[in-house]
Parts: C-alpha cells; structure tokens; sequence
C-alpha cells in the first residue's frame, strides 16, 4: 500500500495549524492520521502536534497487544490518550486554554480498513473516479441536517457551521476517569423587564425560556463537563438540613422551565395576541470570551429558529463593560453569570431582591422580597427545615414569573483514577480536599 501526505496553510489563515502521521506496521498493516488544530495560532499547532505524538507513540508501543478484531477499541484507546493529554495540557497552562483538535485516524489490515474520529476531519474512499465520506461530521450543523432542521446545502453557509460537537482536548467525555464537579457558577440569560415594555410581558419571557435547548448548549457546544441548569440554583452546589442537593432535582420546576418547544410557541401565539405584534428583534450583550459567544450564537439560532419572526442580535463586549451595562439598565436581554461567596441558595437567591444591584431586569415582587426577608432576618434563621421550604417557595416565584432563563450550571472536568477514593470537591473555599483520600492497590 502507497501512503501519502500533503497539508497546506489555506488561504484563511496565517498558520497551518493542522498535522498527520502515517505508517507501516507489522503484517503487511498500515495507518494514518489527521488532526485540525484549533484555539488560536499557538493552541491550534500545540493541539494538533501533540494529538499526533500521542497516537504515534501509542501505535509504536501498544500495537503488538492489538488482537484482531480489537481494531475499533484499539483507535479509540488512542484517541483518549491524546484526548487526555491535550486536556490536561490545556487546563494548566493560561495561554493553551480552550485549545482542542479534531482528528481523524485509519488502521488498514487485512484488507479491512477501521476508522475512529473527533469533529469534522473527514475520511474518504476514493474509486472509481468518486469520492464518497465515509465518516460522519461531529458538527453543530450537521446534527441540524440530521434532524431536517436545514438541508446539506444551507450547512455549506450556515454561520455556526464551525462549531464542532466533539474534539480532543475539550470534551472530557472522551475519557471515563474524568468525572463532572459542580464549580457554583450559574450562567442565565436576564430580560430587562423595566426599560423593555415587550419583555414586560410574561407569556413572552416564557416562550423565550421554553425554546431553549440547554442539553444541546451543554452536551454539544460546551462539552466541558457543565450541567444543564432548569433551577435558579445550580446543582451541585448547596446542602439542606438532610444532607441532600438542594437543586439535585431539576426537574422540580418543570411546569414553569423546561425545554418544550410546542409550549414555546403556545405562549409566543399568546404574547403576540396580547402585544398586538408578530416580530420582536432584540439586542443581547455577551462577554467577549470564546465560551459565552458560542453559547450565544446558538441561543440565537435556538430563538430563531422556534418562535418564527422572533430575532436576537448579539452585542460583544468586555465582560467588565458587559456588567457596568446591564448594572446600569443599559441593555435589553444579557447572557451572563453569577459565581457564590458563600455554600448557601441565598447567595443566589437574594439577588432579586428589589433594589438589588444584580437584580438587572429591576425585578419586584413583595411575596418575595417577604420569604428572603424571612429567611435572612426574620424567625426561619433558626428553623433550618423551614427556612429550606420557604427557599424553594422563592425559588419557584422567580421560575414562575420567568425572572431570569437558566442555562447551564457551569462544571469542572477532574481527572480522578479508578484508584482512588476519597476526594471531596466544593464549589467555594477550599476547591479539593484529600483529608479522607485513599488509593487501592
């Protein structure tokens, strides 16, 4: 068998960022290799380099264990070594961070060729004069064209179509010794229900929180381990009188946040009835970091795409400038995130009070503002059961009266052995503690 390889810069960019190996192997077998780095100049090549020397390494130690018929798991043991060195890599060093690749990877023996790949990098067979894909893209429009949702030819020009669902180095899911750890971090989107007579309206700001897909925004845009969030305090996060999550279910609010886009359109159908419109276009600010404008680009697509004549533009800004904005009441909706000082719903929960600087939609409601007053001054202080119902009762107004969308309960992606046992993880103060860690033989 001939191999060959070829790789070249493009005409977009000012660095190749991509690599590829390939070789021969006992018994006549071959394989081959192609990683697209991404994550910026440096973090692209970093990416991409250092997939390629893990697998090759891999190949060059391991593939005398490979048995036949073990071909499938063996590639997929390979790209999890290199997935968990790009990851890892990623995480301790600043200037690596959200860097990733995809990668494409073939072993051809006995006349049988086997494939494993991450993203968008592609494998073909090539006969007769034709070319036919022979991998299927692990990308944000191609599960859009799965669904019908657009055809093959809209992919082509669709403007998240460089959003992938899956890559080496960011998608701890790839290796079963990472595990999810709640950070604390909520991130929600916030109407401005006082200077936006529109999103004044309840059946509106509910139709808005019912069109949004959260596990798609979490499963195939994160990838990095955060939680879906239905709940206006994260999961993983604070612990009752019982020792239980207090937002360990999130399912607890359904009736009033959920994904449901038939009960999306129900009330968008009653708000454009009671609004006497039937277009909205309005303005979102986000933080001008990677993360949050990929979240915002397919929040839009999700608006868009449900509630028809519904448009959301994005605004980018430093998240410094971000906060001043919607602290000031100078936005329309902002996607944004609050992180805890302290292990209790309070933390959270207080926010929309009235009058409280991150209460940005200027938010009121005596009911509520009572039950937090209750809880934090009032008789419920020495009632920790009581003061807990009473929590979740406020936690239920926010839900019910659409205050805030939330998204996702951001997550850590912690790389613990099978070996050991024992480590705790919290969300505030110390982060990890081993007092109590141990490790098997």
């Amino acid at each position: 068998m001939k191999l060959a390889g070829k790789t070249d810069v493009g005409r977009v960019r000012q660095e190749n960022q991509d690599d590829y190996r390939a070789g021969e192997l006992p018994g006549g077998a071959v394989w081959a290799l192609v990683c697209d780095g991404m994550g910026g100049a440096k973090g692209g090549r970093e990416a991409s380099q250092g997939a390629c020397n893990v697998i090759e390494q891999v190949f060059q130690e391991q593939y005398a264990q490979c048995g036949a018929g073990q071909e499938g798991a063996f590639l997929k043991k390979a790209l999890i070594s290199a997935n968990r060195y790009v990851f890892n890599k990623a995480a301790h060093e600043e200037s690596l961070a959200g860097m990733g690749t995809t990668a494409v990877c073939a072993l051809v023996r006995g006349g049988e060729a086997t494939l494993c790949h991450a993203g968008d990098s592609r494998a073909y067979l090539y006969r007769d004069g034709k070319l036919a894909q022979l991998t299927h893209d692990h990308s944000y429009v191609q599960e859009l064209v799965d669904c019908g949702t657009i055809t093959v030819e809209e992919a082509e020009h669709h403007p998240q179509k460089n959003i992938i669902t899956r890559a080496l180095g960011v998608d701890y899911r790839l290796d079963p010794e990472f595990t999810s750890v709640g950070a604390g971090y909520l991130w929600y989107i916030s109407p401005n229900m006082d200077a936006v007579p529109e999103l004044a309206n309840l059946n509106l700001r509910r139709a808005i929180t019912f069109a949004l897909d959260r596990d798609s925004i979490t499963n195939d845009v994160l990838k990095d381990g955060s939680s879906p969030a239905y709940t206006a305090v994260p999961a993983q996060f604070a612990t009752g009188p019982d020792g239980s999550d207090f937002s360990a279910d999130q399912t607890k609010f359904a009736e009033f946040c959920a994904y449901d886009a038939d009960k999306a359109k129900e009330y968008y159908e009653q708000a454009k009835s009671e609004l006497g419109k039937d277009s909205f276009t309005f303005n979102m600010v986000v933080d001008a970091d990677d993360a949050p404008q990929k979240v915002a680009q397919v929040v839009k697509e999700q608006l868009e795409t449900t509630l028809a004549g519904f448009t959301l533009n994005l605004t980018v800004e430093p998240k410094k400038q971000r906060v001043q904005d919607m602290q000031d009441g100078n936005f329309e909706i902002g996607l944004t995130r609050w992180g805890p000082d302290y292990a209790d719903p309070m933390t959270y929960l207080g926010m929309w009070v009235t009058g409280n600087s991150n209460n940005y939609g200027l938010w009121s409601d005596a009911d509520y503002d009572a039950i937090i007053d209750e809880c934090t001054t009032g008789d419920l202080c020495t009632d920790p059961e009581g003061r807990w119902a009473a929590l979740y009762e406020a936690e239920q107004i926010v839900l019910e009266q659409a205050v805030i969308f939330p998204l996702y309960g951001q997550c850590n992606a912690e790389m613990v052995s099978s070996a050991v046992t024992g480590v705790a993880f919290h969300p505030v103060a110390l982060n990890r503690v081993y007092k109590n860690a141990a490790k098997s033989e």
